[in-house]
């Protein structure tokens, strides 16, 4: 008798299996950890490098504040300015988003088909982060560490992680409110993507007015997600349920 064969695995092997099946939890949620951590490392990493280009731009615009202004309604309203005015690249970029999802979608598609089974759902998560952060690093530079719902250096992660949650249970949520996105296919596009705008410009300036230091980091934080939120409900594409074949 031969000596029994031993097959030894690659180490790299075991590590994807065990990775594939993290992100295969039926309930998605080690998935959304590990895309938050991930997503929040990547923001970490490639913060200095993606502040520069949003840093330039911005360094060529003239700095603008409320002084010489006469108190009163100007001045509230110069305030709401000067709070809207940071969310500016991140709302373009989410217009931006909106109006070239089928292309990003598409790209995405491929980067995940080459990806192992698993783990390509991460794809679209670390691209959401890279994107965001290109804006949000340059125009919070000088203060990493500042920090409103969380430190804005990491921040970037939590719109990769809501973008893990979107392609997890996005379809769940489109099946379980289905009456409600019937009817919001049934409006204009035009309408609905002024509506995407209007929400969180709106919130931003209510928490403006209603604040005493305009623009403070936890405003800022929450307007983006309300816009991602909103961005979500009014003109995300639904996924199509297969209609079952039927035996002839």
């Amino acid at each position: 008798m031969g000596a029994p064969q031993v097959t030894i695995r690659p180490a790299g092997s075991i590590q994807g299996k065990r990775a594939r099946g993290v992100m295969a939890e039926p309930t998605g949620l080690l998935g959304a950890v590990v895309a938050g951590l991930g997503c929040s490392l990547l923001s970490l990493l490639l913060w200095a490098p993606l502040s520069w280009p949003a840093g330039m731009i911005r360094g060529a615009i003239p700095a603008s504040d409320c002084r010489g202004v006469a108190p009163g309604l100007l001045t509230s309203l110069c305030g709401m300015k000067l709070a809207a005015t940071p969310l500016l690249a991140p709302l373009g970029l989410l217009v931006l988003a909106l109006v070239f999802r089928k292309p990003l979608g598409a790209a995405v598609a491929v980067a995940r088909r080459r990806l192992p089974a698993g783990i390509g759902i991460l794809v679209a998560p670390g691209l959401a982060t890279i994107v965001f952060a290109l804006s949000w690093a340059g125009g919070h530079a000088a203060l990493p560490g500042e920090r409103g719902l969380l430190p804005q250096i990491a921040f970037p992660g939590a719109v990769g992680l809501f973008t893990y949650a979107i392609a997890r249970w996005g379809p769940l949520v489109h099946r379980g409110l289905r009456p409600l996105f019937d009817l919001r296919d049934r409006t204009s596009m035009r309408l609905r993507v002024l509506a995407v705008i209007a929400v969180p410009t709106a919130v931003s300036i209510w928490l403006a007015a209603g604040s005493r230091t305009p623009g403070q980091p936890y405003n800022e934080q929450l307007v983006v997600l309300v816009g991602l939120a909103t961005g979500f409900l009014i003109v995300s594409p639904r996924q199509r349920q297969a209609e079952p074949k039927h035996r002839g």
